[in-house]
């Protein structure tokens, strides 16, 4: 009886945890700006890429969609950022401060 409570909290514990995360969240602020002044004229791209990196909660970085990805290393592109490497999977580590 006691195992199942424990198991109940934890499980409550790491579900409010997993609200509190998202890969968007964790994006650089150069890259959300970008993407949200976006919202205007691609409402639905940027809706989908939102909706995305808020669903995999967390997930790893590589987890997110090829689109997505190409999108947001798009947004990288057009920021003063350098990320200390030119591999597509690292540079989206650095994406989200990784």
């Amino acid at each position: 009886m006691a195992n199942q409570q424990v198991k109940r909290q934890l499980n409550l514990l790491f579900t409010k945890t997993l609200k509190k995360m998202s890969l968007y969240k964790e994006l650089r602020p150069e890259i959300k700006e970008l993407l949200e002044a976006d919202m205007e004229e691609y409402p639905n791209l940027v809706k989908a890429v939102i909706k995305e990196m808020e669903e995999l909660a967390g997930a790893w970085v590589t987890d997110i969609s090829v689109n997505t990805a190409s999108q947001l290393l798009r947004y990288l592109d057009q920021t003063d950022l350098k990320p200390p490497h030119s591999d597509f999977v690292l540079k989206l580590y650095f994406i989200f401060g990784r």
